[in-house]
């Protein structure tokens, strides 16, 4: 009997496994075994090994997109965007560090029509990264060339926080969601009102 709860255990044990082994390392045995099944009874929950992955990656992007549309409510200038797609960028890859470390790492093991599908996804979210720049740059509030190099530049930075952040680290997340923003905002020239100091500890998180 399929149940809501195993397969969100073995979607959970899969990300686990892919992330310290990738795609090839992982079988659907050691799936099984992180879950206490047999192998063949993994099989009445998902059809195959690549299923885990697309289900992994384009609900990873999914989530993003939809979190960042949330937090685009009530941003209404260029900065205020920005500033919210940087909050939310941090926030979503220190939360998803596994989920994230799988889609970015795994992205040539995916088939079509999954890939192609998660392609997209990544386009439609540098896209709202672009035009955030371009209105910023149209308003005379953002002193930038090239809106589309800025907005891979920025979004690459936030991805790093998947690399390396720790939650019992130093520093806490929304601290470090102000500081990305900051930097954001400080890459574009945005036009600030006050210069907040950063306010961060001096030891690595």
């Amino acid at each position: 009997m399929k149940t809501p709860g195993r397969k969100s255990d073995i979607r959970a044990a899969a990300i686990a496994l892919f992330a310290e082994r990738g795609y090839y390392g992982t079988s659907m045995a050691d799936i099984a075994d992180a879950v206490h099944i047999r192998a063949s009874s993994l099989y009445n929950h998902v059809q195959s090994k690549h299923e885990l992955l697309a289900h992994i990656m384009v609900s990873c992007q999914q989530d993003l997109l939809r979190e960042h549309g949330a937090a685009m409510s009530g941003a209404h200038t260029p900065a205020e965007q920005l500033s919210a797609s940087m909050r939310c960028h941090v926030r979503f890859h220190a939360t998803h560090q596994r989920e994230v470390l799988v889609t970015n790492r795994e992205i040539n093991n995916l088939e079509d029509p999954d890939r192609t599908m998660l392609t997209q996804l990544r386009r439609d979210y540098v896209s709202r990264w672009v035009a955030i720049l371009e209105r910023g740059r149209a308003a005379g509030d953002f002193a930038i060339s090239h809106p589309r190099l800025t907005s891979y530049a920025l979004i690459d930075m936030g991805m790093g926080v998947a690399q390396w952040y720790k939650a019992e680290g130093p520093v806490p997340l929304e601290e470090l969601a102000e500081h990305y923003v900051r930097l954001a905002r400080r890459a574009v020239a945005a036009k600030e009102t006050t210069a907040p100091a950063d306010g961060l500890p001096e030891e690595d998180n």
